[in-house]
């Protein structure tokens, strides 16, 4: 990102410098997936024992067991929601400063494609005109040579022989009438209807995506994906989505004292619960973390995906359209519904072997203990050691990934619209520029 902004316009163009800084702030939001994963093994291993069991906190005996989020993890955070903003602020002053620049090339784009058309339909024509010179040329040559073998005749012949010219001469204009000639491009029916969606890009008329866009199948299609995807986030915020499991002796023994050895969360169950899992709730590190959480995974989605409606449903003025734009493409930087559905996959996968790690060899005597005389309980058989954490995917995740697929579907839909939309105005910037006899060409 350095690099990008430092370079000058000699060594990078601006739309290359656009679309490199739109990549980077694409993938930027993927760096919190170690976030993710920390948050959810902070809140795993949480453990609160009572001794003796079923009594209050208070007046007894009580073992915490807490993970401490050092400075690194803060730091991570931090320096990832930075990151993002950086990438905006970038983008959006590219955009700004080189904003003629970046019309300029569009205009080129669509002028080479006009070209590369107009090569194309030439090089039907001279196959076509080779194609029928070549026949009447073939043609004249064979007739040449009954014209030798009639020369040979006395001179009584040569009336016949005149006639004989005139009869070829006939075919061979017959013929080269009927020579295949490049047929005239039927002009396609869809013009007419460009013409008047082209007509009300005036910026007067009010204009929705939906009846922009062209094909009946994809307007149902994405209009479906959006609000099935608003449905399910909902529900999927709510529902249980995952779940911790201690196992053995560890959980037979938080079992024994009726500790909660079995957790059920959601994706909203972890932003209300992330203070409880600290030693110290309302430290700056704690709270910071708890407002990022709560604001990539459970609000930017939703806000992103109501606007995606917005743009697609409700007719707006061009300005408006352009304003919802740009913010649903900063909004889809912070909506990290799919970072946080990799990160539940990555601890799924990872949580039991970090706690293993984290044992080491400091449970090889208990782990002897373990096998020999707790092997038949129901938490230990399948566990032989003194500590572990099962993870497990609840029907709540599977809604979760769900909504994180029609959310990325429905924002790749909208983009090609709104690049269409993008598109057809450039063309009439073009048209304005030619009537005006202006050059639209770059450097």
């Amino acid at each position: 990102m350095f690099v990008v902004w430092c370079l000058p316009t000699t060594k990078i163009k601006p739309h290359q410098r656009e679309k490199a800084v739109e990549i980077l702030d694409i993938l930027g939001k993927w760096s919190l997936v170690d976030s993710y994963v920390m948050i959810l093994m902070l809140i795993a291993f949480r453990m609160k024992i009572n001794l003796p069991p079923n009594e209050d906190d208070y007046n007894i005996l009580q073992i915490n067991l807490f993970v401490y989020p050092a400075w690194g993890f803060v730091t991570l955070v931090v320096g990832t929601i930075l990151s993002l903003g950086c990438s905006q602020v970038i983008l959006a002053a590219e955009r700004y400063v080189d904003k003629k620049e970046l019309l300029n090339h569009q205009i080129q784009l669509i002028i080479e494609e006009e070209e590369k058309r107009n090569k194309e339909d030439y090089s039907d024509y001279s196959y076509s005109y080779s194609y029928s010179y070549s026949d009447s040329e073939s043609e004249n040559k064979k007739k040449g040579k009954k014209k030798g073998k009639l020369s040979n005749i006395g001179k009584n012949t040569k009336k016949p022989k005149n006639n004989q010219q005139r009869l070829e001469t006939v075919e061979e204009d017959d013929q080269n009438e009927n020579a295949p000639s490049p047929k005239p491009k039927k002009k396609n029916e869809n013009d007419k209807k460009d013409k008047k969606k082209k007509s009300k890009l005036d910026g007067k008329h009010k204009l929705s995506l939906f009846m922009y866009c062209k094909s009946f199948l994809w307007k149902i299609f994405l209009s479906l994906i959006m609000l099935s995807g608003i449905i399910m986030f909902i529900f999927g915020t709510y529902m249980k989505a995952f779940s911790f499991k201690f196992v053995g002796l560890a959980g037979w023994a938080l079992k024994l004292v009726n500790a909660d050895q079995y957790r059920e969360y959601s994706s909203i169950d972890l932003a209300i619960q992330l203070p409880k899992a600290a030693e110290n709730q309302n430290s700056f590190g704690i709270r910071i973390t708890q407002a990022v959480y709560i604001l990539v995974t459970n609000l930017m989605p939703i806000i992103h995906l109501v606007c995606l409606s917005i743009l697609w449903f409700i007719p707006l003025k061009l300005k408006h359209i352009h304003f919802i734009e740009r913010a649903c493409e900063y909004m889809y930087s912070w909506a990290c519904l799919d970072v946080f559905v990799i990160s539940i996959v990555a601890a799924v996968m990872e949580i039991s072997q970090l706690a293993l790690f984290m044992v080491g060899d400091r449970c090889d005597i208990v782990d002897i203990i373990t096998k020999e005389y707790f092997s038949q309980e129901d938490l230990i058989k399948d566990h032989l050691t003194c500590f572990d954490v099962v993870t497990t995917f609840l029907k709540g995740s599977y809604i979760i990934i769900a909504a994180a697929i029609f959310h990325t579907i429905a924002t790749i839909g909208i983009g090609k619209c709104t690049k269409k939309l993008n598109r057809d105005l450039a063309e009439i910037e073009k048209e304005k520029r030619d009537q005006n006899k202006l050059s639209p060409l770059l450097n």
